[in-house]
């Protein structure tokens, strides 16, 4: 167990492993991390934020490595990352935010929660695994290769991607809220869960890509002010389910929408 504090810098060019032990910071001092180089999170460890006033921060301009355990590693420390973060296995939890400017977050086998706001405004999110938690920003959040969203919100003004190629899989109850587009030029599989909207704000799905609907989904309107809206260009599909798969929200069409089994309302 270690401790920095007193606006001490952490700057590692070379290589940090951490394989046992919290990292702390002190009540009322600052304290950075600044990571150039390889940091690997060797365990399910605890970057600890104990509260009171000062800053802490972890600046990523380099590689982030969760590897080799299968529980949580917490970090709670505000995240800044323009470098690379992998999550190679067990989860990779930031109990702070996370601002990405660059670079990229990458899912190799491991799964991410996010307990503070995700503000992607630059680089990917790519991999195959899965996230919990909520995404926002006024930018563009990229999703490449094939990611799992099991529950949590989309927020804010900004845009979240999925490029063509890339696969976003819906599979538990999720938001869309605040003027967010999700837009798919890839494919989008939504398997479980509603998706949903806030009262009084806007949210859009953009779909240029596949869109499919493979069980009896609520797409929900909970009503108020603002514009839920879902506009189609590309393919919709309706499959493998028997009863009713439901979209309150207005739909546009220009592409194609195939009903292959069950009800679309």
């Amino acid at each position: 167990n270690v401790v920095i504090r007193g606006g001490q810098v952490l700057r590692n060019e070379g290589a940090v492993i951490w394989t046992g032990g919290f990292i702390d910071s002190s009540a009322h001092e600052s304290a950075t991390i600044e990571n150039v180089g390889t940091f690997s999170i060797n365990f399910d460890a605890s970057l600890r934020d104990i509260g009171g006033g000062g800053t802490r921060l972890f600046n990523n301009t380099g590689t982030v490595n969760r590897t080799t355990a299968t529980a949580t590693a917490t970090l709670q420390w505000p995240f800044n990352n323009s470098g690379t973060v992998n999550v190679n296995s067990g989860i990779l939890s930031f109990a702070g935010t996370y601002t990405q400017t660059a670079g990229s977050l990458v899912l190799n086998g491991g799964n991410l929660l996010f307990s503070q706001l995700i503000d992607i405004n630059g680089g990917v999110f790519t991999g195959t695994g899965s996230f919990s938690g909520t995404m926002g920003g006024t930018g563009t959040t990229t999703i490449t290769g094939s990611v799992t969203w099991t529950s949590g919100t989309m927020q804010d003004v900004g845009i979240t991607k999925v490029a063509v190629g890339g696969t976003l899989t819906i599979s538990g109850n999720v938001v869309i809220r605040g003027g967010q587009v999700l837009r798919n030029e890839g494919a989008v599989i939504w398997t479980g869960g509603f998706i949903d909207s806030s009262a009084h704000e806007s949210a859009t799905i953009e779909n240029v890509g596949t869109f499919s609907i493979n069980f009896d989904a609520s797409l929900r309107d909970i009503g108020g002010g603002g514009t839920r809206l879902f506009n189609n260009t590309g393919t919709v599909n309706r499959t493998t389910a028997t009863a009713t798969a439901t979209l309150q929200w207005p739909f546009n069409n220009s592409g194609t929408v195939n009903v292959n089994s069950g009800i679309l309302s």
